[in-house]
């Protein structure tokens, strides 16, 4: 077996693990434990406020970080990081699903994608209208026009002919 299909397999154990023990009681708790920010207090609990003095969270907030004092919820950093990897790890499944429908023949519109060339029999990509309805390459075409659009059989013979003389 290849190097190649080893790390694959190897690397879908490894994330199916990661996921099988993320399940959703485990993501209900995580989010639970991290819905609030932890912040460390600012005044003691014992000391009461004066009468009509506002609260500003964002003004304390500023005064914390200019005073040093920032606090850091490692909890709520980490359930954070997990929600943006699974968001990541959600995105790169829909591009192996998209890649795994392109090689798998399940799909009609793959025969669509790709034809072989009636002069050459190469393998290209249909991607310009003129050459779906020619049914040659973009080289064959234009070899095809140039030769003032001669008939179709003669031009595909002599082209498998050039083929099988160059090699």
């Amino acid at each position: 077996m290849s190097r190649n299909a080893d790390r694959m397999k190897s690397s879908r154990k490894r994330a199916l693990k990661t996921l099988v023990e993320l399940d959703p009681e485990t993501i209900d708790t995580l989010t639970r434990r991290a819905r609030f920010k932890a912040e460390a207090d600012t005044k003691p609990d014992s000391v009461g406020r004066s009468k009509g003095v506002v609260s500003d969270p964002t003004l304390s907030r500023v005064v914390a970080i200019m005073s040093g004092k920032n606090f850091t919820d490692p909890v709520f950093e980490s359930v954070k990081r997990i929600a943006q990897l699974l968001s990541d790890i959600a995105d790169l499944s829909v591009a192996i699903d998209n890649e795994l429908i392109y090689l798998s023949d399940k799909t009609p519109d793959r025969t669509q994608r790709t034809a072989n060339c009636g002069a050459c029999e190469r393998e290209v990509m249909c991607t310009s209208s003129d050459r779906l309805r020619s049914g040659y390459c973009q080289r064959c075409y234009d070899k095809w026009r140039k030769a003032g659009k001669p008939f179709r059989s003669s031009f595909e013979a002599q082209m498998k002919e050039e083929t099988v003389n160059s090699q």
